[in-house]
């Protein structure tokens, strides 16, 4: 019977000790420790505040030297009075003479240090009361210390009483109940294996995954680094073939250039030998006449000497021909090789344009300087190169600086080349010799921009 109340006991005990833990009888050879906290755990957190009031008394320039402590006269230094205002330590031992407690400076005595502490160094207000206020602090803290220090034993003491009693009742537990904790102790440690090695497994897994994602990363970026490099080498492949197209077709050109100056020359030279056979032909007919006219020369003397002379002026013309052939293919391949794009010859077109409407031309115009709407200047008093066809590509070119409609356009050109606006304003400008076919030209532009204004 009490062995009957003793095991329903112990299973009492046991069954609140399940409660409290999963592993009761590790607990009881493991008993949980008392918590404690340091009395002047305040003191970790105000002491940077007390490191920088300290920083600020030790600075020399902030008052004029220091006093000899050791003199028992001397007045007491800014850092002394500071230290003394903040002194944490607990009330001195009593003297060794007297038998007596060493007793601190009155308030009084404190607060005059203070003062003259704060007038030496220039405190501010605001320092002053948080040195203060951190002293009142430290010493509530340091007044609750002996109550928070007998707490704290009172409960280590409880909790080493209910760990000795808990001891005392797991000592007298049946053997049967201790196979059964043994066998929940071996139970729950091959749990704890199989959930170790299903972590191990899953790290591993995880690290074989991750492995295998760098390796396809790799794998991925050096196959992007492959086609990176294969596109580069196509890009540099085709501008290679560009460059190489292109010189051929400057090679072509300057051929084709070089061979049409070649056919000019030779046609010209042919010219020239022509012209020289025929004129050896002459010269030869007149030698040949005056030897047969022998006796009669000196009533042909004059006639050879006109004959020498047409022949001489017929060289002569010769000559200057093909000078002026040579001339004109030179002047034809200089004005192909420097003439102007038509954005470039509409921009001069505006640009004389808004001279003429300032009113302010720097010289006189004439023919070939009077800005007339056509990509080629026509030749002195040529009307008829005036055509609507050449006009209606003047003002409708792509390039046309100008990016307004067709109507708008011509509007605009009717305006400028109205006959009473060029007969009365423009005219004046242009030289005098010019100012008759200008008006002449002027005219025809207008009507031609009066047809294009109707279509």
């Amino acid at each position: 019977m009490v062995r009957s109340q003793t095991t329903h006991k112990h299973r009492i005990v046991r069954d609140d000790r399940r409660k409290k833990s999963s592993s009761s009888y590790l607990n009881l050879r493991n008993p949980p420790k008392a918590s404690r906290r340091s009395p002047f755990f305040a003191f970790g957190v105000l002491k940077p505040i007390f490191d920088f009031a300290m920083g600020l008394l030790e600075k020399p320039h902030l008052y004029q030297g220091r006093s000899d402590v050791s003199s028992p006269n001397a007045t007491p230094t800014p850092l002394a009075a500071a230290q003394t205002l903040l002194s944490f330590d607990p009330p001195a031992r009593p003297s060794a003479t007297t038998e007596e407690p060493q007793r601190l400076p009155t308030l009084l005595t404190q607060t005059k240090i203070a003062e003259d502490a704060t007038a030496r160094l220039w405190y501010q207000k605001a320092v002053v009361d948080e040195l203060f206020r951190q002293r009142r602090v430290m010493m509530r803290v340091r007044a609750n210390t002996p109550a928070r220090l007998a707490a704290f034993a009172k409960r280590d003491s409880e909790a080493n009483d209910f760990w000795i009693r808990n001891k005392h009742m797991a000592d007298g537990l049946e053997e049967d109940e201790k196979k059964v904790h043994e066998a929940y102790i071996a139970d729950l440690e091959e749990k704890w294996k199989r959930k170790v090695a299903e972590e191990s497994e899953r790290e591993r897994q995880r690290v074989l995954e991750e492995r295998e994602r760098e390796r396809r990363r790799i794998l991925e970026e050096r196959e992007r680094e492959r086609r990176r490099i294969l596109e580069e080498r196509e890009r540099e492949r085709r501008r290679f073939w560009e460059e190489i197209e292109k010189r051929r077709i400057l090679e072509e050109e300057k051929r084709r250039i070089l061979e049409e100056t070649e056919r000019k020359r030779k046609e010209e030279e042919d010219k020239i030998e022509r012209l020289r056979r025929f004129a050896e032909s002459l010269r030869r007919e007149a030698e040949a006449k005056r030897r047969r006219e022998a006796e009669a020369q000196r009533r042909q003397e004059e006639f050879l000497r006109s004959m020498q002379e047409q022949r001489r002026l017929f060289e002569w013309r010769a000559r200057q021909l093909a000078e002026q052939r040579e001339r004109a293919r030179r002047h034809a391949q200089a004005v192909q090789q420097s003439k102007p794009s038509p954005f470039d010859i509409i921009s001069t077109y505006e640009a004389k344009w808004k001279i003429l409407k300032g009113g302010k031309p720097n010289v006189a115009l004439n023919w070939a300087s009077f800005p007339f709407p056509l990509f080629e200047t026509p030749a002195r008093g040529g009307i008829k190169q005036i055509t609507p066809e050449a006009v209606r590509k003047f003002l409708f070119h792509p390039d046309h600086p100008l990016k307004k409609p067709a109507k708008e356009r011509i509007k605009a050109e009717l305006l400028r080349w109205h006959p009473d606006k060029i007969n009365q304003t423009l005219i004046r400008f242009v030289d005098e010799s010019d100012q008759a076919i200008v008006q002449q030209a002027a005219g025809e532009v207008a009507k031609i921009l009066t047809r294009l204004n109707e279509h």
